[in-house]
């Protein structure tokens, strides 16, 4: 089980260093095989129906951006926190956090935090344009962006999720 865990977290370091791009050439990818070999038998849905599924996933995106930044700013606040106890003296770290806060990974979870937030803006923003022009958008199109960014909010908060289980990881660790 170790071997597989450490192909894991090499796969998840490459895909944690552009995370967008990637999530990108995911969604391409899927809609190149899906074109030719279909994944699953869906059903093409009117407009109005999608108009309603549009409408949920821009509740979704603004929902999720506002839970990560709840994240990040707890983050943030934990590391101010430590920051100030380390300039009142040298203390030895008390948990696995105070030590995962002084390193460089700090800055590797601020920045996925915030490329979520900025994904889930430009999702936000992308949908919003779509769901306003949606009478001269073709129904197949609309259909396609709907499922792109129904997967690229999967992924996204899926990347976040396991970054947030890693820090939560850490700290029972102690």
């Amino acid at each position: 089980m170790k071997r597989y865990d450490n192909f894991f977290n090499k796969i998840m370091d490459y895909y944690l260093e552009a995370p967008i791009l990637f999530d990108i050439v995911i969604c391409l990818i899927l809609f190149g095989i899906s074109r030719h070999y279909p994944l699953f038998s869906l059903k093409t849905i009117d407009k109005s129906n999608q108009l309603n599924i549009v409408s949920n996933l821009i509740g979704t995106c603004v929902s999720l951006a506002g839970f990560i930044l709840a994240a990040l700013t707890i983050i943030v606040t934990f590391k101010a926190n430590i920051d100030s106890k380390n300039k009142e003296g040298n203390q030895p770290f008390e948990s696995a956090l105070q030590l995962l806060f002084t390193t460089g990974y700090y800055n590797d979870i601020v920045k996925i935090f915030k490329g979520a937030i900025k994904e889930f803006a430009l999702l936000f923003v992308i949908l919003y344009i779509t769901w306003v022009n949606a009478d001269s958008i073709s129904v197949s199109t609309f259909y396609s962006l709907t499922q792109a960014a129904l997967l690229s909010i999967a992924v996204n908060i899926s990347r976040s999720l396991h970054v947030l289980f890693l820090v939560l990881k850490a700290e029972n660790k102690k």
